[in-house]
C-alpha cells in the first residue's frame, strides 16, 4: 500500500532519486512547494468610515438606553 501525499502538506514522501539528485540534502525547504495566498484588504478610508458608523450607532444605542432608565 502506497500513501499519496502532496508536497504542499506538512509531511510528504520524496522519491529516493530526487534526494540523491540533491546531494542527499534533506532540508524540507528544498522539496516543499510553498503556496502563498494573496490577501485583499479594504481601503483605509473605507475602514475608517465603518469605524465611525459603528461608533455613531453605539452612541445612539447608549443614548436610547439612558432614556429608558
Amino acid at each position: 500500500m502506497r500513501i499519496q501525499t502532496s508536497i504542499k502538506h506538512h509531511g510528504f514522501l520524496m522519491p529516493l532519486v530526487a534526494i540523491k539528485e540533491n546531494v542527499w540534502d534533506l532540508s524540507i525547504n528544498r522539496y516543499k512547494e510553498m503556496v502563498h495566498k494573496g490577501v485583499v484588504y479594504n481601503a483605509p478610508k473605507m475602514i475608517l468610515d465603518r469605524i465611525k458608523k459603528i461608533s455613531s450607532d453605539r452612541l445612539d444605542l447608549a443614548n436610547k438606553l439612558n432614556k429608558t432608565l
